[in-house]
């Protein structure tokens, strides 16, 4: 016969074991779930786009062009003999990290899996212009570099083709933005779109249903033109948003695919 401090242990086993026996089988089913990614979800970065060699013109304009990808999403910027080339209106390194997300801590690993392309205009080429150009693809972790080098023939430029905007104007170009974007759901999300220009363009984000974005409704576009997304989720934010730069001089676009996705 059992006893009274018997039969009451056997009931606490049945009634608690249970269930602290589901709550760790889910634990353990979580960590084996993230454990299966934990590879894939190391950092990484690495380039797209391969080194590039130009053969150009006097009074020319050409376009050199860079894409990365990486964990976490890699900024992007541009060298000239080795000296930094400045784009858009950033003063310092801060301008170029995900500083959004960055700041943005939880207990479980993100995904920040993206692609970043960048551009780098030169316009109206002149001697000057003749050069190594570096592409520097950068994570909070991780720094590579690409060369990209520009010839020019001092022989066959036309000197009518100068520049034909006046008082230092200059159309709205993207000159760096994401491309794609893997995201785990319920997440804060970052897109690039840095735009340069004289006078400064003005950026405009649009969702994947083609509506435009406001600073509302989980959204939060920042100064540099970013778009923030507060809480990514498949069914509100998966697909192609669109980044669209103005300055009435002329106008640039950019689009970035979002695949926000479960743990499991």
């Amino acid at each position: 016969m059992l006893t009274r401090l018997q039969s009451v242990a056997i009931i606490v086993c049945l009634v608690y074991v249970p269930q602290f026996t589901f709550a760790l089988s889910r634990r353990l089913a979580l960590n084996k779930r993230l454990s299966k990614h934990e590879e894939f979800l190391k950092p990484k970065l690495f380039f797209k786009s391969k080194p590039s060699e130009t053969s150009t013109v006097l009074y020319d304009s050409i376009v050199l062009s860079c894409e990365a990808a990486g964990i976490p999403n890699p900024t992007i910027h541009w060298l000239k003999n080795g000296e930094r080339v400045q784009q858009g209106t950033s003063h310092n390194i801060q301008d170029d990290e995900a500083a959004f997300e960055n700041a943005a801590g939880d207990d479980l690993p993100r995904l920040q899996l993206a692609n970043t392309v960048s551009k780098l205009y030169l316009d109206c080429i002149t001697e000057e212009d003749e050069a190594e150009y570096t592409c520097v693809a950068e994570t909070p972790l991780a720094r590579k570099t690409q060369s990209h080098k520009v010839f020019i023939d001092p022989i066959r430029g036309n000197p009518r083709h100068r520049c034909s905007l006046h008082n230092g104007e200059k159309p709205a170009r993207i000159y760096m933005a994401t491309s794609s974007r893997f995201e785990y759901e319920n997440e804060l999300t970052q897109l690039y779109c840095r735009a340069e220009g004289k006078p400064t363009p003005t950026i405009t984000w649009y969702d994947p249903f083609n509506e435009p974005i406001t600073n509302a409704d989980g959204y939060k576009i920042a100064k540099n033109g970013d778009l923030i997304i507060l809480n990514a989720t498949w069914k509100d934010h998966m697909g192609v948003f669109t980044c669209v730069a103005d300055n009435g001089i002329g106008s640039d676009n950019a689009t970035a695919f979002l695949y926000p996705t479960g743990r499991g």
